[in-house]
């Protein structure tokens, strides 16, 4: 048997960066990044909303349970806070951008 190779920390860093940058963005991902300000320092403006709440504020439709999982997959990974009350998960939405 040969011997094994593991990726050292810098290796898999890069890997990871690679691996992501080769990733294709879904619609409501690329709507949800570009619609949200994520990058809004006032914590104040920043809103409680469900994945539907959101779905239905960007007019996307709720046309499946797997619509609903994907957007709150990518509002879990966007989003700094979340909680569960009575069922319903809530992510730390930021503002709209300003569009000019």
């Amino acid at each position: 048997a040969g011997e094994k190779h593991y990726l050292e920390v810098d290796e898999m860093l890069r890997l990871e960066q690679s691996n992501e940058d080769a990733t294709v963005m879904s619609g409501p991902e690329e709507l949800i990044l570009e619609v949200y300000d994520w990058d809004d320092p006032r914590p104040e403006t920043w809103r409680r909303m469900s994945a539907i709440a959101v779905m239905q504020e960007l007019g996307l439709q709720v046309n499946s349970q797997r619509d609903k999982t994907l957007v709150a997959g990518i509002l879990k990974k966007k989003s700094p806070y979340s909680s569960k009350t009575k069922g319903l998960t809530r992510y730390q939405v930021p503002p709209k951008r300003e569009f000019d």
